[in-house]
């Protein structure tokens, strides 16, 4: 929503900004199936994803997607955004990626990872020793 208000006029597919769009519908595609392959791995251990109630999880989920980020759903989330930016082909617009980055690393995913630390304990803390947080 930022990024639209900082641009308000949004383009079109044009000449001038197709690679730049091209690449941002690239990003965009891959940041979905990154997306979907997340929410599958957390389906098929049939444990929560939803981010408001991280205590619910009955799996520490570790692999597939989950093995190369620990927040494999916020990073598709971030490069929705990373590829919204491209389309838009608007530096001003750079601050809704950025602001959705400080807001999670600050915010958001602290408060989860706490409550999973509490959760799961010394599985958890192994976790994070071992995988990155973004990547």
């Amino acid at each position: 929503m930022g990024m639209a208000i900082a641009v308000p006029d949004i383009p079109g597919w044009s000449g001038a900004w197709a690679f730049h769009q091209a690449m941002g519908v690239a990003i965009a595609l891959t940041a979905v199936w990154w997306m979907a392959l997340a929410l599958w791995t957390l389906i098929r251990q049939r444990t929560t994803f939803n981010p408001l109630v991280p205590a619910q999880a009955s799996h520490l989920v570790t692999h597939g997607v989950f093995a190369r980020s620990r927040n494999p759903i916020y990073l598709a989330d971030l490069m929705v955004l990373l590829g919204w930016w491209c389309w838009l082909g608007d530096w001003t617009a750079g601050w809704g990626l950025l602001a959705f980055w400080v807001w999670m690393s600050a915010m958001q995913i602290p408060a989860e990872e706490a409550a999973l630390r509490a959760h799961f304990g010394d599985a958890f803390a192994e976790y994070c020793a071992r995988v990155r947080r973004w990547v």
